[in-house]
C-alpha cells in the first residue's frame, strides 16, 4: 500500500478518504482510528469462531463417515455431543454478526467525526445512507458485552 495516504481497508478494498482532504486528517491519527475495544473484540471474536469452526469442520467429517457407514441421522444426532455442528454454526453467526456489529458502528461514527457525510460511509460500507443513519442513531443504546 506504499503511496496509499491514510484510508483504510474495508471489506478488502482500500478506500480512500473521498470526503476528508488529506490535510484536514494530518495529525488526527487517533480520532481517524476506531475504537481499540472494537477491534479487539472483533479481532478475538474471529478466533474463537475459527477454532470453533474448525472443531465443527472435524466433526462433518465424521459425520460423512457415519453416514458412509450406513448410520441413519436420527442415530447420528441423537448419539451426537453437544454442541451440534448446527448449534455450533449458529452461535458463531450470532456471536460474528454482535461483535461485527458493534465494530460497523464504532468505525461509522469514526467516519462521521471525521465529517464523512452518511452517503459517503453507506457508500464505502455498501448500505444505504438511512441505514448509515440508523446506524449512527443507535449508538445511544447500550449494546450487551461478550460474556455479560
Amino acid at each position: 500500500m506504499s503511496g496509499f495516504r491514510g484510508g483504510r481497508v474495508a471489506y478488502g478494498h482500500d478506500v480512500p478518504p473521498a470526503d476528508v482532504p488529506p490535510d484536514r486528517c494530518q495529525g488526527r491519527a487517533d480520532r481517524r482510528r476506531p475504537r481499540r475495544p472494537a477491534l479487539a473484540d472483533l479481532k478475538a471474536q474471529i478466533q474463537r469462531s475459527i477454532l470453533a469452526l474448525e472443531a465443527a469442520d472435524q466433526r462433518l467429517s465424521q459425520l460423512v463417515e457415519l453416514r458412509e457407514a450406513g448410520q441413519s441421522w436420527f442415530e447420528i444426532v441423537s448419539n451426537e455431543d453437544r454442541p451440534l455442528v448446527v448449534e455450533t454454526v449458529t452461535k458463531v453467526l450470532e456471536d460474528l454478526g454482535e461483535t461485527g456489529g458493534r465494530f460497523r458502528r464504532e468505525e461509522a461514527l469514526a467516519l462521521q467525526r471525521e465529517n464523512v457525510s452518511t452517503y459517503r460511509i453507506g457508500q464505502l460500507f455498501g448500505v444505504s445512507r438511512q441505514r448509515i443513519s440508523a446506524l449512527i442513531r443507535d449508538r445511544d443504546v447500550p449494546e450487551p458485552r461478550p460474556g455479560s
